[in-house]
């Protein structure tokens, strides 16, 4: 997982995020790091359980159908994870070496240095784990992220160190190991805020019957306000109320179902548009492995008859010596 992510930042700081669709790159860097790590797995199986994802995403209830693999939305996301992943080792310029020197490889080690308990470490890794999450990986040495995240733990931990500083065993300074646990603490902070921004909003778009009391007392005080007198009775104005809600409703209804029509032809047109490239494609790799076959099949018809006529030509030329050496004899005699 760390290898991906370290692909993933590393492919994001030379191309924009419009280059490519983050959703797939993200299965095409975890694809190339099974591959990197030696543990491969088959596309197949990433795709069908990216697929799942998504549709979780999306809101899909389960149990959501299995992806099916000759169908058209497999082939096209399977050649769409095989295109990022080429364009990922291009990008990076074949070199996995940098990929792979990871943090995890440092921290038990410094731990040990440090005399350091199991409190710490766990607290140190749970620091490392998430600062993949940002793109420090790809702008800082991995001994330095170690280091940070062991100045996290001691302060979270209030784990007693030497006064000596111990950061210049580990080959860092104290300013940057500062700078990258900031960055940590933001990227929590920055969390937090989302979550209780998110929260409100869920709040607020609470109904009635799932608020708190004291929300449902505000909720239902209603400030009065002088109603003019009705020129009509209360019973036909609450049926031309209901029926102007009811023509409301299925007037937003039908729109749906109009947006939802117009969706569908989009997707279709967009998939048939897909198929027809891909048809397109394929006849034209046809067309050109016919070439090379003719243009094989040419060449060797070539050396043949050349082989055959040069062999004509030794064969009459033996047969003209033998007469000529038999002529010859004869006259002597």
């Amino acid at each position: 997982m760390a290898t991906a992510q370290a692909l993933f930042h590393r492919f994001y700081y030379r191309v924009s995020f419009f280059a490519c669709e983050v959703t797939k790159t993200a299965v095409a860097s975890l694809f190339l790091a099974t591959k990197v790590e030696e543990t491969p797995r088959k596309l197949r199986e990433m795709v069908s359980v990216f697929y799942h994802l998504f549709k979780l995403n999306e809101g899909m209830k389960r149990p959501i159908p299995v992806l099916d693999v000759f169908s058209n939305e497999y082939s096209i996301m399977k050649k769409d994870i095989s295109a990022i992943e080429t364009k990922l080792l291009v990008e990076l310029g074949f070199l996995m070496s940098l990929v792979m020197d990871h943090p995890h490889r440092y921290i038990l080690s410094y731990i040990n240095i440090l005399k350091g308990d199991h409190e710490l470490a766990q607290a140190s890794w749970n620091y490392l784990n998430d600062s993949y999450r940002v793109d420090l990986c790809a702008r800082y040495e991995s001994h330095s992220i170690a280091a940070a995240s062991i100045y996290l733990a001691v302060r979270k931990t209030q784990y007693p160190l030497p006064d000596l500083p111990w950061w210049e065993i580990l080959g860092t300074t104290l300013e940057e190991i500062q700078k990258i646990g900031a960055e940590i603490l933001q990227m929590y902070k920055e969390e937090m805020i989302s979550a209780q921004m998110a929260k409100k909003i869920m709040n607020f778009s609470l109904t009635r019957a799932e608020a708190s009391p004291e929300r449902r007392e505000k909720m239902t005080t209603i400030p009065k306000t002088p109603s003019p007198s009705p020129k009509r009775s209360s019973a036909r104005k609450e049926s031309s109320h209901s029926k102007s809600r009811k023509r409301s409703r299925s007037r937003q209804k039908s729109h749906k179902q109009s947006r939802d029509r117009d969706r569908d032809r989009r997707y279709q047109d967009r998939d048939s548009d897909r198929y027809r490239e891909r048809n397109r494609e394929r006849d034209r790799e046809r067309d050109y492995d016919r070439r090379d076959r003719d243009r094989d099949r040419d060449c060797d018809r070539d050396r043949y008859s050349d082989r055959r006529d040069r062999r004509d030509r030794d064969r009459d030329r033996d047969r003209r010596d033998r007469d000529r050496d038999r002529d010859r004899d004869r006259r002597r005699r």
